[in-house]
């Protein structure tokens, strides 16, 4: 910083109105302090240097500088500086850090006392191939920031970051953790030693529920059904021994399916198990009215829709729509009556 001397300011006292504004305006007192006495600029181009001209002040007769602005170009050794508007060549100003070097994914600069000083991101800040580790470095991941490591685990497996900064697998995850395996279409838990499996034992939260007919048990990190012995009491009957539970009975007449078999209710496999006209419905195993003529009733039975049950053919006349609802095996196409079938319809 320039500073004036006491005998500048005794100088200008002497001084009178416009030309000591003029002086102030445009001037600044040279070094040395006070300036130097001069009667002409070449007495001050000693003075001279990249970010300043000094020339003689003719009204105080006093060597003075105009200085560059701040910001403007100026060779330093060799490389350009810029002047601070205070005369001198420096690296950088608080305002211009032009000539710092370039800013990297981690490290920016800032101009501290005229130089260029680093100013590191904090660990954990986002950069292009990761985080930034807080030393300037754009990593993977760090021992307390491991956030870009999810994508890279393994089930079963804990992820940590290794010296290199990478993401490693590590330690097995503790047994019961939940895991998945795509490649098995499992949905399962750790085992504790790495493995998505289906049970550990003491741990079946991925095997089925249990019921009054079958408990899960684990076996070989899989989960095994124990059926309860046939004949056990359950909510809507008894054990079948296959862990179903299935209404008891005494009669055939006790069971939807009209089938009662060692005490319990068994599903039906064909009309003839069914009473009252009624059909086998093959999904359900059980016996139903029938509503169509299609397939329900059997080849030599047509289905009366109005009364759900299946019955013989009809006699002649009688309404038909096909052959087979006919005792002539003949529906007259013209009529659609059974008919004797002759000549024509």
């Amino acid at each position: 910083m320039l500073r004036r001397r006491k005998v500048l300011g005794t100088a200008i006292a002497l001084v009178v109105g416009c030309n000591l504004a003029e002086g102030l305006d445009f001037f600044h007192p040279a070094e040395p302090e006070g300036g130097k006495p001069c009667a002409s600029d070449d007495d001050c181009t000693a003075f001279n240097g990249p970010c300043g001209n000094y020339t003689c002040n003719p009204t105080i007769r006093l060597c003075s500088a105009r200085f560059s602005d701040e910001g403007t170009a100026c060779p330093q050794g060799s490389s350009n500086g810029i002047c601070d508007g205070k005369g001198s060549c420096v690296t950088c100003t608080e305002h211009f850090v032009s000539n710092c070097p370039t800013p990297k994914a981690c490290t920016g600069f800032e101009c501290v006392a005229n130089q260029c000083a680093a100013k590191q991101a904090p660990e954990g800040f986002d950069c292009d191939k990761g985080i930034c580790d807080g030393k300037g470095n754009c990593v993977q991941c760090t021992a307390t920031q491991l956030q870009q490591c999810a994508s890279m685990a393994v089930d079963c497996l804990a992820v940590s970051c290794d010296a290199a900064n990478r993401c490693v697998n590590g330690a097995p995850n503790a047994a019961g953790k939940d895991c998945k395996d795509s490649a098995a279409m499992l949905d399962g838990i750790c085992d504790g030693a790495g493995k998505c499996v289906k049970c550990v034992p003491g741990k079946l939260a991925k095997c089925p529920m249990n019921d009054a007919c079958t408990t899960y048990s684990c076996e070989q990190s899989a989960c095994v059904a124990n059926y309860t012995p046939q004949g056990t009491g359950c909510p809507n009957g008894v054990c079948d021994g296959k862990g179903l539970c299935k209404a008891a009975c005494k009669i055939n007449g006790e069971c939807a399916s009209n089938v009662c078999s060692n005490g319990l209710c068994a599903p039906c496999t064909n009309n003839a198990q069914c009473d009252n006209g009624q059909y086998c419905n093959s999904q359900s195993g059980t016996c139903k009215p029938c509503d169509s003529q299609q397939g329900q009733c059997g080849a030599n039975q047509y289905c009366d829709t109005g009364a759900g049950k299946c019955g013989g053919k009809k006699p002649t006349p009688a309404d038909c729509a096909n052959d087979y609802e006919c005792a002539s095996n003949h529906c007259s196409t013209s009529f659609f009556y059974c008919w004797v079938k002759k000549c024509c319809n």
